[in-house]
């Protein structure tokens, strides 16, 4: 299982490692139980905020990718051009490794 604590020293780690410390220092992440979202993201709020589905605790892996996939919205919104530049980045950066 995967907890909050740890999805943040990831965030803090991918922020500096695959985003050269480019997005906010500190984000709110925690899990929700809406059965309809993997994750979503505020990144316009203050702090921004990554929600993670708790199912995805028992699943780091899949938990990992999806803190991957919101801070990407944090530097493009939607599932455009920008966004799949982003997540194109995290894949040469190695940022997906030993997850898919």
């Amino acid at each position: 299982m995967i907890s909050e604590r740890q999805l943040l020293w990831w965030y803090r780690h991918y922020n500096r490692c695959c985003f050269g410390g480019r997005l906010p220092k500190f984000a709110l992440i925690s899990f929700h139980g809406d059965k309809h979202e993997s994750a979503h993201s505020f990144p316009s709020m203050i702090p921004p905020v990554i929600r993670i589905n708790r199912r995805l605790r028992a699943f780091p892996w899949a938990a990992h990718v999806a803190l991957l996939h919101e801070m990407a919205h944090f530097k493009a919104m939607g599932h455009g051009r920008d966004f799949q530049r982003e997540i194109d980045k995290l894949y040469r950066k190695g940022a997906y490794e030993g997850l898919l």
